[in-house]
């Protein structure tokens, strides 16, 4: 009775029959330590989570890539990467026929503006308003709608040795690039900010656009007016 050999088998045969009650008859919770480290985890992430949103309401996000791939912008294959921070966007674009570099940033105020619109049409099919925080949507949108401009020439020989040849912008709905805490020339009725001895170039410029716009219409054309610009 007491050879080694017994003794291991009843200590298995032990150790099977508390396994097979275990299943049998589940605990009713879990066991104290299996629950304490659910609640450190969910702990975690409450305060990672409430850690974001700080950093978000101070300016403090964190810069992340969201993109970076090949695609094709206003006739001309870029390796393009962007980055968010917050619900602001930077795009960095690579031009290897070029050798050139093409820079772009799409601010927060111009994200909403952008939604605005966009949720607008998209009420008019019957769709849902898409949101800010709903960033993959958002890069979507911003992605097809990118463009290539000419840059705002810098004040200095400094400042235009860093701008690349063509600037990375964002098209509203309308098909004109956004600018920041701006609206496009076309819609500015109201803001009375023309100097006065350009008012009658601005309304020759915006008759002879509309002009072209409803010609490429009627003969079914595609309106680019980046190259209007």
């Amino acid at each position: 009775g007491n050879h080694p050999l017994h003794s291991a088998l009843w200590r298995w045969e032990e150790k099977r029959r508390r396994s097979l009650t275990a299943q049998k008859y589940p605990p009713l919770c879990a066991a104290p330590e299996r629950q304490a480290g659910r609640e450190l985890v969910s702990g975690f992430r409450h305060r990672g989570a409430a850690a974001a949103m700080e950093r978000d309401e101070n300016g403090d996000a964190i810069v992340t890539e969201v993109f970076s791939r090949g695609m094709r912008i206003t006739r001309r294959h870029v390796y393009l990467k962007v980055f968010r921070c917050g619900s602001s966007y930077k795009f960095t674009g690579l031009d290897p026929v070029a050798n050139d570099t093409y820079k772009g940033f799409f601010y927060n105020d111009q994200v909403q503006h952008l939604l605005v619109e966009v949720n607008r049409e998209r009420a008019a099919e019957g769709a849902g308003p898409i949101l800010l925080e709903d960033h993959d949507q958002v890069l979507e949108i911003i992605l097809g709608r990118l463009a290539l401009v000419d840059p705002i020439a810098g004040m200095t020989s400094q400042l235009k040795d860093q701008e690349g040849k063509k600037a990375i912008v964002v098209l509203d709905p309308a098909g004109m690039p956004m600018r920041p805490n701006m609206r496009p020339i076309i819609g500015r009725g109201g803001l009375h900010r023309v100097l006065g001895d350009t008012k009658g170039s601005i309304k020759k410029w915006e008759k002879n656009v509309r002009k072209k716009i409803t010609k490429m219409q009627a003969l079914g054309q595609e309106v680019d007016i980046v190259s209007m610009i």
